[in-house]
């Protein structure tokens, strides 16, 4: 396997996996959002799963809301944001884009 093809499927990998994980920060938005249940099992599970995701970027703004109500939570959108960025330049670092010749 030429290193083209090993860097392509690399790329693809990362791509797969930051997209779930910007699928699940979706949804944790979308659910922060529109107020889901933190007792349900499937929104209880996205919310434990993005947390460590999310947690650094917590305190950028000083906008502060309940936990328990429905909200816009600007961290989620930020978190979004920056590893949309991360995965798009490390795919594109392992060769997600060939150039055409």
């Amino acid at each position: 396997m030429k290193n083209d093809q090993r860097g392509f499927i690399g790329a693809g990998i990362v791509n797969v996996v930051f997209g779930i994980i910007l699928t699940l920060l979706a949804l944790r938005l979308a659910f922060r959002l529109l107020g889901a249940n933190p007792l349900n099992s499937f929104a209880s599970f996205v919310y434990e799963f993005t947390q460590p995701l999310v947690a650094p970027f917590y305190g950028l703004f000083s906008i502060q809301t309940p936990l328990e109500t429905a909200r816009l939570e600007l961290a989620t959108i930020i978190a979004l944001v920056v590893y949309a960025l991360i995965g798009g330049v490390v795919a594109t670092a392992l060769g997600g884009r060939r150039a055409h010749r």
